[in-house]
């Protein structure tokens, strides 16, 4: 599977891309080479593209920059940029490009799905707590203390060091 990479010359044109730059933005390779950076990306200067590396980097990786498509329609994209001069043709810059539309989507549903899950959680009154194996500690909710009668303020003994049977001592009793 071949990445897809571009090549943008000193007058912010690009000098080369491969055929994975073409297909990710619905062009045939030998179309973009020759054209402005800024007819696929909303980078008019070099000086825009130069300003997301921080001296003294030479590379930078940016997130979520919205390219044009040769329809118009947008790609979500994470562009690793990386700069160096060259002696003939003065200062150029390789992008590495990928399409992160997907992983953004599915993060969106993630990150909607966890509030969902804590929503019910609140509004189900369920008190929980959580054991962490590795760390040999426990972490509480509110509602948890809530239920125990403990202020949020209150210092809650999170670590295993009773073991089991001093956790069953702090449940509730059953009604």
């Amino acid at each position: 599977m071949q990445v897809p990479l571009m090549i943008v010359g000193s007058e912010g044109q690009i000098s080369h891309c491969n055929g994975a730059t073409g297909d990710l933005f619905g062009y045939g390779s030998e179309e973009l080479t020759g054209r402005p950076v800024s007819d696929v990306l909303p980078i008019e200067t070099l000086a825009e593209l130069n300003a997301f590396i921080e001296p003294p980097a030479i590379d930078a990786i940016v997130k979520g920059m919205i390219g044009r498509s040769k329809s118009g329609s947008p790609v979500v994209l994470g562009v690793h940029i990386t700069a160096w001069t060259d002696r003939e043709q003065g200062l150029q810059h390789a992008l590495v490009l990928r399409d992160i539309s997907a992983e953004l989507a599915a993060d969106q549903i993630t990150k909607k799905e966890l509030k969902l899950a804590h929503n019910a959680i609140k509004g189900a009154r369920i008190g929980v707590f959580e054991y962490d194996t590795i760390t040999d500690t426990m972490t509480v909710s509110e509602i948890w203390r809530d239920l125990l009668g403990l202020a949020s303020s209150d210092n809650v003994d999170v670590a295993w060091e009773s073991g089991a049977e001093g956790w069953a001592d702090r449940l509730p009793p059953q009604s």
